[in-house]
């Protein structure tokens, strides 16, 4: 049997790391998917940029997700956001 202290630190270490995204749950929906499917990737419609920066990102791109809402600007596609002088992002290759 496990000491009780043992268990009471491992489920706060749980916690603190399922609170702070360390850790992701799988809903079962996903488990159940084909591996064709899980791989397939949607079509990007849109792009985003800021405007204190002149890189253009696809909107999954870990620094698309920091660009403040204010400086945040959205081009329906890769030739717009070329079209006003962006270049791609070198993380996500739009």
């Amino acid at each position: 049997m496990k000491h009780p202290l043992t268990i009471f630190l491992l489920g706060i270490i749980l916690g603190c790391a399922l609170t702070l995204g360390v850790i992701r749950l799988v809903p079962r929906s996903a488990e159940t998917q084909s591996p064709a499917s899980a791989r397939s990737v949607q079509p990007v419609e849109q792009y985003y940029a800021s405007k204190v920066s002149m890189k253009y990102h696809r909107p999954d791109c870990e620094w698309a997700r920091k660009i403040p809402p204010a400086n945040l600007v959205i081009f329906a596609s890769k030739q717009e956001a070329e079209a006003q002088g962006y270049k791609p992002c070198k993380v996500c290759k739009p």
